[in-house]
């Protein structure tokens, strides 16, 4: 199964190289026969996260570009409309994953095959660390960073 990983970004040079590797680290997949396709969409950076990306990831991502700053929805859908899993789930630039997220999601899906969307619990981050209040403990997550969908 190809599982498809759309990250849009923008100006996210200082977060993006750490939220590709959360999801390039993702363990368990290749156990379940599961081939990632990770779509990296620029949105017109200017801090040079594009060049940061293609240094750092090359041929490991697919590295995109939407028009010029139309806000997040944008990058998505350009991302969505070129990915070729079965399976697309979303990253924010800014965000982590857990190391086995979709492993965990992947095997909820297989466990109840008519679901089309699958959320995640999450945990709050802030950075700078303390610069808002978060909660500790994982809660119910309903971001786009949480969401696991069919393609179709």
């Amino acid at each position: 199964m190809r599982l498809s990983v759309v990250i849009p970004t923008f100006n996210s040079r200082r977060f993006i190289a750490e939220a590709i590797h959360s999801v390039l680290g993702q363990c368990h997949l290749a156990s379940l026969g599961v081939e990632l396709d990770v779509l990296v969409v620029d949105n017109g950076s200017t801090d040079n996260t594009v060049e940061l990306v293609d240094t750092l990831f090359g041929g490991q991502v697919r590295l995109m570009t939407a028009r010029d700053h139309q806000g997040a929805f944008h990058p998505r859908n350009v991302g969505m409309a070129a990915a070729e899993g079965e399976w697309v789930a979303l990253l924010d630039a800014d965000d982590l994953w857990a190391p086995d997220k979709l492993y965990r999601q992947v095997i909820a899906s297989a466990q109840q095959p008519e679901l089309e969307l699958l959320f995640c619990g999450g945990v709050e981050f802030s950075d700078p660390k303390a610069a808002f209040p978060c909660r500790q403990d994982p809660q119910p997550f309903l971001s786009p960073s949480a969401l696991l969908m069919r393609r179709t």
